[in-house]
This record gives C-alpha cells, structure tokens and sequence, in this order.
C-alpha cells in the first residue's frame, strides 16, 4: 500500500471519469480510498493519504430541462388510463417522488386534505422513504381529495390506494 502514489490515485479517478462516471460516483470513489487509505497510515502501513492530493474534475454545465407546460400536462393526463392518470397526477401536483406513491387509503386523510408519505417502493418492495424527512403529509386541495375519492370509489373492495408494489 505505501507504494500507491497520489498519481496513481489521481489516474484511477481520471479512468473512472473517462468511462462516464457521475461525479457524485467519483466523491464517492475519492471518499471511500481516503478512508481506506487514512486506516492503512493509521495503522502505519502508509505515511501520507495520497487520495488527498487528488482533484476531481469540474463539475459540467447541466442547462435547465424544458418542463411541459400545464396544458401539456392536462392533456397528458387526460390521456392515460387510470390508475396512472392519478400517478402521473398526483406527481405533478403534490411533487414528491414517484417512488412514494405506494400510499394505502388509510394514508389519506380528507378531513385534513393530507396523504401521508409513510412508505416507498422500490423494485416492488415496500421501505420507508428514502430521506427521514419524506415521511411527512402532503397538504392536498378539494380538487386533489375528491379526485382521489373517487379513484377510491371506482377501486371499491381491493382497498390498498396506489400501493404500487402489489398488481393492479
């Protein structure tokens, strides 16, 4: 280990940028050696962290992505089928990720006009959300409320809401 160099580091992270590597990956890269490499000096196997000495390259210019307008979003909604109509509604006009609408109907509170955010899905397996702070109510309008009633209504008897980890 005491022969790896900060070049040497510095031309590993290089190669991972070259094959296309998001930069979060390469702090991750960088992160994960300087750890490995702070545990190797301190227990003398190194002098000095050569991941330290390391750059990453300039983060690149990311332009603004071009969002549908609201028409554009009525008319997509309008297209779809149910349920995903109301996903993709529910999307657009509550913002939180997709991934969270694995809610039950017990998640939605009427009175109050709040859906809960209190589990995810991921590759059809339900978790928590991914940040402690997704797990939080999501203040709906009348319009939101009654389009998701009736959602609920047309769905009578299978009860689960838009939990998306199980079939439709």
């Amino acid at each position: 280990m005491s022969e790896i160099t900060v070049e040497a580091v510095q031309n590993f992270i290089n190669q991972k940028a070259k094959e296309g590597k998001a930069l979060q990956t390469l702090k991750n890269l960088k992160w994960g050696l300087s750890s490995i490499f702070r545990a190797a000096q301190k227990y003398g196997y190194m002098t000095s962290n050569p991941a330290r000495g390391t750059d990453l390259p300039p983060e690149e210019i990311r332009e603004q992505k071009k969002l549908p307008t609201g028409d554009q979003l009525i008319q997509l909604i309008n297209a779809l089928e149910e349920p995903i109509s109301t996903l993709v509604y529910l999307v657009s006009v509550a913002s939180i990720r997709p991934e969270e609408l694995a809610f039950k109907w017990k998640d939605l509170v009427p009175e109050t006009r709040n859906l809960w955010v209190v589990r995810a899905v991921n590759q059809g397996e339900l978790h928590t959300p991914k940040y402690h702070r997704s797990n939080r109510p999501i203040r709906l309008t009348e319009a939101d409320v009654a389009r998701l009633l009736a959602m609920k209504e047309r769905t009578k008897g299978r009860g689960r809401g838009l939990d998306v980890s199980q079939p439709h």
